[in-house]
């Protein structure tokens, strides 16, 4: 988190319940908020294993203040909501984490054990 975004990024990328969210809130919450969608978005791509080819403002991330990330899907995408399990994490101050993961049957127990910093030499 930290760098520069604008309202752009999310109109152009997000679905509109996603957009409606962050603009609800006041502006000192909307940085983090954005970085919860946009690694959850990212988390869902990749694990998809499609990359942008899943336009990401057809799929839209509830959060809610008490359990796990869920998300809905418009009809363009083919796929159930409820095989995912997503999870987040703030590993370090600045970085955001977010994991998803395909399942059937309950929700896996997802922990973060040990976070190491990266050291550039």
């Amino acid at each position: 988190v930290g760098r520069r975004l604008t309202q752009d990024v999310a109109a152009r990328f997000f679905a509109p319940a996603e957009v409606a969210h962050l603009q609800s809130l006041p502006a000192d919450q909307q940085e983090m908020v954005f970085f919860d969608y946009w690694t959850l978005k990212e988390a869902y791509i990749k694990a998809r294993g499609m990359g942008l080819a899943l336009p990401l403002r057809h799929f839209a991330f509830r959060l809610g203040p008490a359990g796990p990330p869920t998300v809905v899907f418009d009809p363009e995408i083919d796929d159930e909501a409820d095989t995912w399990q997503f999870a987040q994490a703030w590993p370090m101050p600045h970085h955001r984490l977010a994991v998803a993961v395909r399942r059937t049957g309950i929700d896996l127990d997802v922990r973060i054990e040990d976070v190491v910093p990266r050291v550039d030499a």
